[in-house]
């Protein structure tokens, strides 16, 4: 059988997002984008005013809370945290993200539920339009946890889940009208 590590090695992550605006972006993303094409497909194919935040090489913003984050995003038991909900709630003036994309592998899966509706994302008045989260081999417990989460987005129904492809799952807002006009409409018929 092989390890999570063996299964990871060599596992590209895929440059995943709607580009349909001319509008600036607003990019947060956690954790480092390993492939140099990635990175520069990321910034070449968005507007140059585009702003981005994070803990990776392209960083307007670099945030002293992040080991906190990372230790959520492998557990929950912790008490050394920071919620995703806070963390991005240190964006100033930011109230629309287009693009989270976390390429940590979580393993927290409770993380999931921030994002539900009238989750804490939302009661800090924030709302993702579209989420790329890359997700750590889970164990047998944790994929029954994984397949209960991922089920309760979907009846959720605020995220489309568009793709879900090497531990990497690609979701778009289809809830928010804000991210439905920007990002969906012209797909939807």
């Amino acid at each position: 059988m092989m390890t999570k590590d063996e299964i990871m090695k060599g596992v590209p992550s895929y440059n995943m997002f709607i580009n349909s605006t001319k509008e600036p972006y607003t990019v947060v993303t956690i954790g480092n984008i390993s492939r140099e094409e990635t990175k520069k497909q990321l910034v070449d194919n968005l507007p140059k005013d585009s702003k981005f935040f994070g803990t990776h090489w392209n960083s307007s913003q670099i945030f002293s809370e992040y080991q906190k984050l990372e230790e959520y995003l492998n557990s929950s038991n912790n008490t050394n945290i920071i919620h995703l909900s806070d963390y991005l709630a240190t964006l100033s003036g930011v109230k629309i993200i287009d693009l989270l994309s976390i390429n940590y592998g979580i393993s927290n899966f409770e993380l999931f539920t921030e994002l539900l509706k009238d989750g804490e994302i939302e009661r800090e008045g924030l709302f993702i339009c579209q989420i790329k989260l890359r997700l750590d081999y889970p164990d047998a417990l944790k994929k029954e946890e994984l397949i209960e989460v991922i089920s309760r987005i979907i009846l959720d129904a605020r995220y489309l889940i568009l793709s879900i492809h090497n531990l990497e799952i690609f979701m778009v807002n289809l809830d928010t009208p804000d991210c439905r006009e920007k990002y969906l409409e012209s797909y939807i018929i």
